[in-house]
């Protein structure tokens, strides 16, 4: 009888011979699925889409990703054997905290080996895009709801355009912006900048987002200087940019946990963060840091609302991931961030690590790091990345 080895091999041999590409065009299909279902989630969409069912087309994605693992990834049997067992706790760290974020995205990490990270970006460019545009023709015709929201003590009115809340529709703009920078590697032309400045100004009046205005603004600095930039990265050691990341992260969390509402310099920080201090702090304050997770019920402003409600919700994905996974989920997703530095630095991939910096810095002030619909870049762990991403010596020229 032929060995597991020998059976595996000869599946790979029989379906390669019937069908051109499988296992990319099994990995595009799970990730086109869940994409779509995840970005569907944070939409007005929902008034349609029940939740049982959206999770039902989650589980559906997982099963073309999983197949294309098993069948077509060279993975050692040790390697198999820790992602499975890795896979059982992360499954059940979502179990607790009723979030399977993580779990689904570290699917098509692990689902990523040897696609290429080009088409991956290509292919989340074309797709989120036109989903935005579709949702904002929905709600501009009356399709799903355009919710309207204020500032309190001002006459602003802020659109959500078929997003959940108007922060959210920000910050899918700006991830759209970051990989569309990344896709054209940040060296953009007049028309671009032209467009993305409008499209910048355009979210600001529109969302009266400041936090994603800013990074949306960044991502227009370091395209203009580019050449400066890259050049300041590149020097900049592996372990010195690790130590940065993690002291960085640190740093905020623990703004959060020692805030002290009547110091006027933490006040002044919440004041710029949107109040997003307060919150954090009032999650130590009610909840113990868990080792393998736990649910926190949270009400945020976004979606509709039959009464009044209590707000509270976590926006910082560091937080949100440390409180409602726990400190090994934690451990996991800076471990994944260091790596992906490491790498990113090491092979001179300087465009990719500007991008991860820059989703570092988003994600203290809002939750969305581990969804794909916003932000592709962990796939990059194991997807092929060519050298179109590395710098080259007339990058690095004044």
């Amino acid at each position: 009888m032929m060995d597991i080895g020998a059976k595996r091999e000869y599946a790979q041999n029989y379906l390669n011979k019937r069908f051109k590409n499988l296992p990319e065009k099994l990995y595009f299909v799970g990730f086109i699925i869940y994409s779509l279902v995840n970005y569907l989630r944070g939409t007005m969409f929902t008034q349609y889409l029940s939740s049982p069912l959206l999770y039902d087309f989650m589980k559906i994605s997982s099963v073309f990703i999983v197949l294309k693992i098993l069948l077509f990834d060279d993975w050692k049997l040790k390697d198999f054997i820790i992602f499975f067992l890795l896979g059982i706790l992360i499954e059940f760290t979502c179990r607790i905290s009723y979030d399977y974020d993580i779990y689904y995205y570290c699917l098509l990490v692990l689902g990523a080996k040897n696609i290429k990270f080009s088409r991956i970006l290509k292919t989340y460019l074309v797709l989120i895009s036109s989903a935005l545009i579709l949702t904002i023709v929905a709600s501009q015709l009356g399709l799903v709801y355009n919710i309207t929201f204020g500032r309190s003590g001002t006459p602003i009115v802020r659109y959500a355009l078929g997003a959940v809340y108007p922060t959210d529709f920000a910050a899918r703009v700006f991830y759209l912006m970051l990989f569309y920078a990344v896709f054209k590697k940040f060296k953009l032309n007049i028309p671009e900048y032209i467009s993305l400045f409008a499209l910048t100004v355009a979210m600001y009046v529109l969302t009266d987002t400041r936090l994603d205005t800013i990074l949306m603004l960044l991502v227009i600095i370091i395209a203009i200087f580019y050449r400066p930039i890259i050049k300041f990265v590149s020097y900049i050691s592996t372990r010195l940019m690790s130590f940065l990341i993690a002291a960085f992260v640190a740093f905020n969390i623990l703004l959060a946990y020692f805030f002290v509402p009547s110091n006027p310099v933490f006040s002044i920080i919440n004041k710029i963060l949107s109040q997003r201090l307060v919150y954090g702090h009032l999650v130590f304050k009610r909840y113990n840091v868990p080792l393998l997770g736990q649910f926190i019920p949270q009400v945020g402003n976004g979606g509709l609302h039959k009464g009044p409600y209590n707000y509270f919700f976590v926006d910082s994905s560091f937080i949100r991931v440390l409180m409602m996974h726990g400190v090994w989920a934690f451990i996991l997703t800076m471990t994944l961030i260091i790596f992906l530095s490491h790498k990113f630095i090491s092979k001179k991939y300087i465009v990719l690590e500007i991008a991860l910096l820059l989703v570092i810095l988003s994600s203290v002030i809002d939750q969305h790091m581990w969804e794909i619909s916003f932000n592709i870049l962990f796939v990059g762990l194991f997807a092929k990345i060519s050298d179109e991403y590395a710098v080259h010596k007339n990058d690095l020229r004044s």
